[in-house]
């Protein structure tokens, strides 16, 4: 089972509703992240409802495994995950994730830079850098940048084996980012291995499942490649096609998963 649980946390600040890390190594195995809010009022600059990571004096290094970030809301911006660094500062920022469900959060405050999965954005001179494997970015929703969003001149994202689906960005006018968002500063970067992002939503020329650069690193299934995307298939990838997953629920494991179907492309390729 689950070896710790935070939920129903509230935070006013922009600190985060539920687990806050700054300069400090903090490791978090079969956890449950839930129903936390960041924010009780549009205005309230709520930032990460379910986590935040910040780095400012020193390395600020986020571990998680087998755990559960869902159902977190933000009346500000990024519901789910929040790993950034501070503008001016050199320390660097990490944050792994292994077997890892982020789901069901919500960013409300439509003038927000968004954000309702897992967000990752530098102002800093110094590293940030994701890596996410065997992890699912699913249902999360906000006005912008949905699903998975890379932010910034020294931010790095690494997924493997990462399902990204059923993301909504669902701001009225030009809804950005569904699935996974490279932002266009100069210098940040994303590489994608073994990743499907498919089913997203957002404006068509926003990248409902992709947007910005993506690098390929080979066998990726995309749904939708839409205009302001830079992406080139590399070995085993599948663009435009349905992967035909099935529902998220408990497939094994601690955590829930996307199965593909039977006759889906995903399988064997």
């Amino acid at each position: 089972g689950n070896q710790c649980i935070q939920t129903t946390g509230t935070s006013n600040s922009a600190n985060g509703g539920g687990l806050y890390n700054q300069n400090s190594t903090f490791n978090i195995t079969r956890c449950n992240i839930t129903g936390n809010a960041s924010g009780v009022a549009v205005g309230d600059n709520g930032f990460a409802g379910g986590f935040r990571a910040l780095g400012s004096a020193g390395p600020t290094i986020t571990n998680i495994i087998e755990s559960n970030l869902s159902n977190n809301t933000a009346t500000g911006a990024y519901a789910g995950f929040l790993n950034v660094g501070i503008t001016n500062q050199t320390a660097e920022v990490t944050l792994n994730l292994d077997r890892t469900l982020i789901s069901n959060n919500t960013a409300t405050d439509v003038d927000a830079i968004g954000g309702g999965g897992l967000n990752l954005t530098s102002g800093a001179t110094g590293p940030v850098t994701t890596a996410a494997t065997n992890t699912t970015v699913a249902n999360n929703t906000a006005p912008d940048l949905a699903g998975l969003n890379n932010e910034g001149a020294t931010a790095t994202l690494v997924t493997t084996f990462v399902t990204v689906t059923g993301n909504v960005a669902n701001n009225t006018l030009n809804a950005e980012g569904g699935g996974i968002w490279q932002g266009l500063v100069v210098g940040g970067s994303t590489f994608i291995a073994n990743t499907i992002s498919a089913g997203n939503t957002a404006d068509p020329s926003f990248g409902p499942d992709l947007f910005g650069t993506i690098n390929s690193i080979d066998y990726n299934h995309i749904g939708f490649v839409g205009a302001g995307t830079t992406f080139t298939p590399g070995t085993g990838d599948v663009v435009g096609t349905d992967p035909n997953l099935g529902p998220l629920q408990n497939n094994g494991g601690l955590t829930s998963t996307r199965l593909p179907n039977a006759g889906s492309r995903v399988l064997n390729a």
